[in-house]
């Protein structure tokens, strides 16, 4: 098993949601580990890559399980779960630029350059509904990088799914985190 890295581009804004958002004002915040920066959790993208290579398979471009078999497999109720043989870390930003945003001489408000608020609301014949209006902290545009440990044999697969990854977070099929994804 050898690590690798993934280098995740992200061409506009995104957002990885924390599940929490600030009463009366932002309804969903983005995900920030412990010093307050953005990241994408490994398991999302391992559940994006095994969502890439699992097209890659179904146009018969890898070989039938080769999904399942790095990426694990869920079976019957009796059988339980198989594991698979990759894993990945979080994606975060470069190490010299997290350490540089969040050291304690830099004020708070160079860290929250890095987030923006939207609204979004429900529409019904072209018209706002009531009540409908959510506020979205979303993430500025930026480079994460992720580590992946896998058997080298199998790091064709990967090389395979990455480029296929064209977009990470919610909204993304609203135009939110399209993304460049390449193996390193």
């Amino acid at each position: 098993m050898k690590q690798h890295t993934l280098k995740i581009e992200i061409l506009d804004h995104w957002h990885i949601g924390s599940g929490i958002g600030l009463a009366g004002y932002i309804d969903s915040l983005s995900l920030k580990d412990e010093r307050g920066l953005p990241f994408i959790p490994g398991r999302s993208i391992k559940g994006l890559l095994r969502e890439c290579l699992r097209s890659a398979e179904d146009f018969g471009h890898a070989p039938q399980g080769t999904t399942d078999r790095l990426f694990g497999a869920m079976a019957g109720a009796d059988t339980g779960s198989t594991p698979g043989s990759i894993h990945l870390g979080n994606a975060c930003l470069d190490q010299k630029i997290a350490d540089w945003l969040a050291h304690p001489d830099h004020n708070k408000l160079e860290l929250a350059q890095l987030f923006t608020v939207i609204g979004a609301t429900a529409l019904k014949d072209g018209v706002a509904r009531d009540e409908s209006l959510r506020l979205i902290e979303l993430v500025v545009p930026m480079t994460l990088f992720c580590t992946i440990t896998c058997p080298e044999d199998d790091l064709k697969w990967i090389k395979l799914a990455a480029p296929l990854l064209r977009g990470v977070g919610a909204h993304r099929n609203r135009g939110l985190g399209r993304c460049i994804t390449t193996l390193q």
